[in-house]
């Protein structure tokens, strides 16, 4: 073996299928192709005796023009079903139109997709045939990544960087995205946000990871993910429900080209009103998939590799109960179906005349509100607000005057 050459196993991260190959580049291949990397960073087809320019360049095309070849290709996503996640990511990736919300059902991929692989399909995009941005090269984009918490939002941050860090193929196939030591090179490079080289100075980094509710003033960027905004946490809470959709519609405010800058929401039903069912029902602007939305279509799984064994459906039946037509069917319907359950209901005693009951998060969360300074004259009218959002503010201020009664 040449001194140069590093040996290295078959793996997800450094090899490409000659099936995905002719599934995702249309082209027909007689010999299954296997990448790997050398130490000179050199890309080529194991058991070669040269480079294969050819081979390689339509590897890198086939990639760059298709989400689910780079997912599963380059970052190693071999769970993904051609079947389902394809015309996913297919969806995806047709601009326009510019603003998307994927409803899926609980653990079917979406975060891995839409808030980890497509910030990085969006980095290695060339300028002349970029598939997001028309004409931009795609290391000046600017991605705000937000989650229902910054926790969660700076958790697929970190996922990316560790792509752009020691990724062997992605650093091979295109160089010009990663540092050499991104931690002493890069302008930034932290917890929630990060600089990849790039032509063009901005004010914004090319990715920074926020949670509902955080301090976005001043930032343009050309691009919002919004994963999972609310959920268990939002549905057990009225007021933090309220302020995610409030901050949803705010964050609009900061496209510095609102009709061509791009929005990816992804969420899965956790209540009767949500994220996903404002969105649904009071913004038009926003595309939202009719397929893909229900573990079980046309009396069959979705994703019969995880949930086609015999009994899967019917066990997620009995683990989620009423919720099940949520988390998995996208529907807030079902017998019995209320705001909430028996099981969530506290018991109080009465001790002195006063009521006495253990404390939870939505007892802080709902004094908070309360203790909100109120609101100053000139703030808009509740015209067009849903009902439900509405009536939580109504009980919130009655509340206030109340207590300074």
């Amino acid at each position: 073996m040449p001194p140069n050459t590093k040996k290295t196993s078959p793996s997800p991260e450094n090899r490409i299928s000659e099936r995905l190959l002719e599934a995702v580049g249309g082209t027909e291949w007689i010999q299954r192709a296997e990448m790997i990397v050398e130490r000179n960073g050199t890309v080529r087809q194991a058991g070669a005796d040269r480079v294969d320019t050819k081979l390689i360049t339509t590897f890198r095309t086939a990639c760059e023009q298709s989400l689910y070849c780079f997912l599963r290709g380059v970052l190693g996503h071999q769970f993904l079903d051609p079947a389902l996640h394809k015309p996913v990511c297919d969806w995806l990736t047709t601009i326009p139109p510019y603003r998307k919300m994927l409803l899926m059902p609980r653990n079917h991929g979406k975060t891995t997709i839409v808030a980890q692989g497509l910030p990085l399909h969006m980095i290695i995009q060339p300028a002349e045939k970029n598939r997001y941005f028309r004409a931009m090269l795609g290391t000046d984009v600017r991605i705000v990544l937000a989650g229902e918490t910054e926790e969660m939002a700076v958790r697929n941050l970190r996922y990316i960087k560790t792509m752009l860090e020691g990724n062997a193929l992605l650093r091979a196939l295109w160089p010009h995205v990663a540092w050499d030591n991104a931690r002493k090179q890069a302008p930034k490079w932290s917890d929630d946000q990060i600089i990849v080289p790039r032509q063009t100075p901005f004010a914004e980094p090319t990715i920074r990871a926020i949670g509902v509710g955080g301090a976005v003033t001043g930032m343009h960027p050309c691009c919002l993910i919004k994963d999972d905004l609310t959920t268990q946490r939002a549905a057990n809470e009225p007021p933090t429900m309220a302020k995610a959709i409030e901050w949803h519609n705010d964050s609009r405010a900061l496209f510095a080209n609102p009709d061509t800058d791009l929005e990816f929401i992804t969420g899965t039903r956790w209540a009767n009103f949500d994220l996903p069912s404002y969105i649904a029902e009071h913004d038009k602007t926003v595309a939202i998939n009719t397929r893909w939305r229900r573990v079980v279509e046309d009396g069959q799984p979705l994703w019969p590799a995880k949930y086609g064994f015999p009994g899967a459906i019917e066990q997620l039946q009995k683990e989620h109960g009423l919720k099940f037509n949520l988390l998995y069917m996208n529907e807030a319907i079902g017998e019995g179906l209320t705001d909430f359950l028996d099981s969530e209901l506290r018991t109080y005693r009465l001790v002195g005349g006063a009521i006495q009951f253990e404390a939870q998060a939505s007892d802080e969360a709902l004094r908070e509100a309360v203790e909100a300074p109120a609101p100053e004259p000139g703030i808009p009218s509740r015209r067009g607000m849903d009902l439900y959002t509405a009536l939580t503010l109504e009980n919130l201020e009655y509340l206030r005057n109340t207590r300074s009664g």
